[in-house]
Parts: structure tokens; C-alpha cells; sequence
């Protein structure tokens, strides 16, 4: 997700969310993307992501980061779709943030609304599709965290949850990996650490249920630090 934005620009990125209108099978799912991807997705994009997510009632849904090859974030307008989200859609709050939202978009961004409308050849329902909101780790942190669930239910054990589309990401090997959300963890690791913390409930009863909010700008900053400890490393061991 890092290496996405930085090379292709978060203005050209969309997030987007593709679902089912009925309950179906993993099975059923995979067959359906598989079309969607091959026949209609691949042709458009020079480059993505995709992360399948399961449910609580096990229902799949996919997540999708698109580069667009233009900007479809300008004028966005950010704070009424966030009002949207946090009414139900069918509420009266809802569709007016949604209405103001949707008067929002410019023009690159309502042509690719149109080309979402597609999937539904394919038997996905609901789908949406919104410019990236926050920059760098936050982006990728969000994007991750569908990958990262460990309670993934039995029926998706070994089912490939990630993916790029039309390219294939740069693996650096050493001690690279931690640039991503790996440094996260381990930030949050050794402030666990300092203070005693054993769980994640140690944070929530410090700190409240936004704990990782409230603390963004100690992880950030000590997630710097590690990556800096780690760069010096990896030099180390070249020389």
C-alpha cells in the first residue's frame, strides 16, 4: 500500500468495497471475482490491491486499492462522507451527507462510480468507491488490518486474503520488512513493555477504547525510531 501511493500518488487512488447481495460460499465468491477481475477490473487499472474480508456471518466481501491513472480525490469532500458512515445509509442523516458528498466528486471520480456499477454483471451488490482519506502508514495500516485477523474463520483457513493486480510489489529482503505496519507492532510492542502492559485490554483500560488514536504520535514516532535501528542494521550487515 506504501509503495503504491508513493509511486503512483494518493490523488489517483480509490478505495473501494465490493459486496454480496445474497449470502454465498467462498467457492462462490472467488469464481465471481475471478470474472470481475479478469474481464472487467485488469483491463482498467494499471495497478492494485485486493484483500478478501469474511464476515461475522461469514458472508465474503472484497476490499479493493485502484490506481486510476488520474486525480479523483480534488474536492472531495471528506467530512460529510465521514457523516455518512457514521449514520445508516437509509436515515435521513445519511442520505443528506451522502447527497452532499456525492455533489463533491469530480468529474474523473463520477466516471469511475459508473464503471463500479459493472460488478453487478458478476453478482456482487452494494459497491463503493472513495479517494484515500489519510496519507503513508495510516493508509497502509487500514488496508492491512483485513489481512492481519488472526480469529479468521475455518472456513477461510488457507484462502488467500491478498493480492496485487497488474503488478508485483518490490520485496525487499534483510531487514526491509519493518517498513510497513510490522513497525507499528513493534512500537506498540515496547510501549507495552515500558508500562507492563501483557494485552491489548491493559491499553483499553489505560487509555480508553481509542487507545491506539490517542497514542498515534508516541507509535509513530517510536515506529520511526525502529526503522531507523533497523536501517542501520541492514548497513551494517552489507558492509
Amino acid at each position: 500500500m506504501l509503495e503504491l501511493a508513493k509511486t503512483e500518488g494518493i490523488e489517483t487512488l480509490l478505495f473501494g468495497t465490493l459486496t454480496f447481495p445474497r449470502p454465498v460460499t467462498l467457492k462462490e465468491a472467488q469464481k465471481a471475482w475471478n470474472s470481475a477481475s479478469s474481464n472487467t477490473l485488469r483491463p482498467a487499472i494499471s495497478k492494485g490491491l485486493k484483500v478478501l474480508e469474511p464476515h461475522k456471518s461469514l458472508r465474503p466481501h472484497y476490499h479493493v486499492v485502484l490506481s486510476t491513472g488520474e486525480d479523483v480525490r480534488s474536492g472531495f469532500d471528506f467530512e460529510a462522507y465521514h457523516r455518512a458512515k457514521a449514520h445508516h445509509w437509509a436515515s435521513a442523516e445519511g442520505r443528506k451527507a451522502t447527497r452532499e458528498y456525492g455533489r463533491s466528486a469530480n468529474e474523473n471520480l463520477r466516471g469511475w462510480w459508473m464503471f463500479f456499477r459493472r460488478f453487478e454483471r458478476y453478482g456482487f451488490g452494494r459497491t463503493e468507491a472513495i479517494p484515500i482519506y489519510k496519507a503513508g502508514e495510516a493508509a497502509a495500516e487500514y488496508a492491512s488490518k483485513y489481512v492481519s485477523k488472526e480469529d479468521r474463520p475455518v472456513e477461510f483457513k488457507g484462502a488467500r486474503l491478498y493480492s496485487a493486480i497488474n503488478w508485483k510489489p518490490s520485496t525487499r529482503r534483510g531487514f526491509g520488512f519493518v517498513d510497513s505496519g510490522r513497525a507499528w507492532r513493534l512500537a506498540v510492542a515496547r510501549i507495552a513493555k515500558d508500562m507492563g502492559f501483557t494485552s491489548e485490554g491493559d491499553f483499553r483500560r489505560e487509555f480508553g477504547s481509542n487507545w491506539a488514536w490517542g497514542l498515534r504520535g508516541t507509535i509513530f514516532s517510536i515506529a520511526e525510531e525502529i526503522k531507523a535501528e533497523y536501517r542501520a542494521k541492514a548497513e551494517n550487515v552489507t558492509a
